[in-house]
């Protein structure tokens, strides 16, 4: 499809699915990153021994974790990053990046409600399109 500008996460499965999809020079951009689960990246929940844990679980969307940060933290960077996007000059974006990501961009539009966010999950590969009026 033609876009006038193609952003990707410049973390490798989403480069990966950028280049597949035939946008290999995407601009890689940092502010749609994955949430940073900081200490935790890596660690399956279950063998998580960490005693915060439990804080971020009973609180995901205000508690970071430990040495990462919260879902209000990555709502905010990515808001960041789509307020800019709304003053560019482009019509149609293409943006390759993650599900909490997506679900982000979506609350920021509108289209979903914090408390129904988590059931709203974007498979690998999958497409959300949102419009945003421009400034």
């Amino acid at each position: 499809l033609p876009f006038d500008h193609v952003y990707t996460s410049p973390l490798t499965r989403c480069v990966r699915l950028a280049a597949y999809c035939g946008y290999p020079d995407a601009e890689r951009e940092e502010r749609i990153m994955e949430i940073n689960f900081g200490d935790w990246e890596m660690k399956p929940f279950e063998q998580n021994e960490d005693p915060r844990l439990q804080e971020w679980y009973a609180d995901y969307m205000n508690v970071a974790a430990t040495g990462g940060e919260s879902f209000t933290m990555q709502y905010r960077r990515v808001g960041q990053f789509l307020d800019e996007l709304r003053k560019k000059p482009y019509a149609r974006v293409a943006i390759f990046a993650h599900g909490g990501v997506l679900i982000c961009a979506q609350l920021y539009a509108g289209i979903l409600k914090a408390e129904e966010a988590f059931n709203a999950l974007t498979p690998y590969g999958g497409i959300v399109r949102i419009h945003l009026d421009k400034e």
